[in-house]
């Protein structure tokens, strides 16, 4: 079954991506490597290549949202099943499966920190307020700002590509 993209690329490189893939399950970290630098040579090949990577990089943030969905959602069932069962171990041939619990603190939305006992306050910094008196210059013992690079991608509006063409 061949699998709806969201994002447009070419067959080689899905194909190469889909090695990387088959690679990387088999802990081939060389040829990992060397399979990405085939993916970048593939990329730089197109006519813009920045749209090229974008449409890579995209199409694997989707494919791994998908697959994240199904292994959540597999696990989903599984408590399910093991809670309906009363089982907490389960032998799965060479994996075994723990159904465990945990708990976490959630506050209502209409509590205001304040209201807790202090006790159960605590003082942390105010880091937007460090960030932008360290951004205008001012030093504070203790503390620096951190730099780094990314990048972002969005998808353009559909009116947005019909002006720019």
């Amino acid at each position: 079954m061949q699998e709806q993209a969201l994002f447009e690329i070419t067959s080689e490189i899905k194909e190469v991506i889909e090695e990387i893939i088959e690679a990387s399950k088999q802990g081939e970290d060389d040829l990992v490597d060397e399979l990405t630098e085939e993916l970048i040579s593939l990329i730089n090949l197109e006519s813009n290549r920045y749209e090229a990577i974008a449409h890579v990089i995209k199409n694997c943030e989707d494919t791994a949202k998908r697959i994240n969905k199904i292994a959540k959602t597999l696990r989903e069932r599984v408590v399910q099943n093991m809670k309906q069962l009363d089982l907490l171990r389960v032998d799965a041939g060479t994996f075994t499966v723990t159904r465990r619990s945990s708990s976490r603190v959630k506050i209502d939305v209409n509590v205001s920190i304040a209201e807790l006992p202090k006790r159960f306050q605590r003082i942390s910094a105010n880091t937007i307020e460090l960030n932008r008196a360290l951004r205008k210059g001012e030093t504070v013992e203790g503390v620096q700002l951190e730099r780094n690079e990314f990048i972002q991608i969005h998808r353009k509006h559909p009116n947005n590509l019909k002006k720019e063409k």
